[in-house]
């Protein structure tokens, strides 16, 4: 039992490994950058943390690039498996009297989630789920807690031909439902970053001029003999201009990020 225990460790284990892979290898025709890579490092964590495991497996998969920083890379390959081994996988069944099904439509919470069986696991999100399996005119709901870590799960729905009762089926659901999407809160906030980083650029380097053109024309400019207060509160005007300048540029390119992610979800 130990011995057999400890192959099957060692299959998942190479299944994982190739399943890394293989995601590595698809990305690599199309090289993120490295604002990309550190912003999917960032929100593959945030996503993890809250549960999601399929969105943070798609940021990790951006940030485990080979083109990516060496430690951000390296950081978000480890969590790319861990998320891999903590994803739940089921399987769907569909009899119809006693025959395995492969024309059926399947509902996950109420959206289409398999048009068709292939007797494949499908990956879902661990918590309270609900399955709604069609074939032909009738349909099965069953709800199901699926737990983190929980792989290959076999859902059984039995279907008959001789059913003439059908007041236990409930009738056909609509088709799937249209959600709203969530508006994109950090492109707002970054945006607004961005407008007040542009803005305290501009009033700070006119501040900053205004000071250095007053300090020019006093008799101590021509011999270098300033106070250094006043040539110091010049230096620190430029200096806060540049470093608003920078924060609303990179504020900005965070927001057309987010911006155009929203509009392509």
């Amino acid at each position: 039992m130990t011995s057999s225990r400890a192959r099957g460790w060692k299959a998942s284990g190479w299944v994982t490994g190739l399943t890394i892979a293989v995601l590595l290898f698809a990305t690599t025709s199309a090289a993120p950058s490295v604002q990309q890579c550190v912003s999917a490092s960032t929100e593959a964590q945030r996503e993890q943390k809250s549960g999601n495991l399929l969105s943070a497996r798609r940021q990790l998969e951006v940030c485990s690039h080979p083109d990516c920083p060496a430690v951000v890379q390296s950081d978000c390959t480890k969590w790319l498996a861990e998320v891999l081994a903590a994803t739940p996988t089921l399987v769907v069944v569909a009899r119809l009297d006693g025959v395995d099904q492969r024309q059926a439509r399947v509902l996950l919470d109420g959206h289409l989630w398999l048009g068709e069986l292939s007797g494949r696991p499908e990956d879902v999100e661990p918590g309270q789920r609900e399955l709604t399996v069609t074939v032909g005119a009738q349909t099965r709901v069953q709800k199901l807690l699926v737990n983190v870590g929980e792989k290959n799960r076999l859902i059984v729905f039995e279907f008959s031909t001789a059913l003439t009762d059908t007041g236990d089926v409930p009738p056909a659901p609509p088709g799937p439902s249209v959600t709203g999407r969530r508006f994109p809160v950090l492109a707002l906030v970054l945006s607004t970053v961005a407008l007040a980083g542009v803005g305290a650029f501009t009033a700070l380097g006119l501040s900053g001029r205004a000071s250095l053109d007053t300090l020019l024309k006093q008799d101590c400019a021509g011999t270098k003999s300033c106070d250094p207060r006043l040539v110091a509160d010049v230096q620190r005007r430029f200096l806060f201009a540049d470093l608003s300048l920078g924060a609303g540029v990179l504020s900005a390119g965070l927001a057309i990020w987010q911006w155009l992610a929203w509009a392509m979800d």
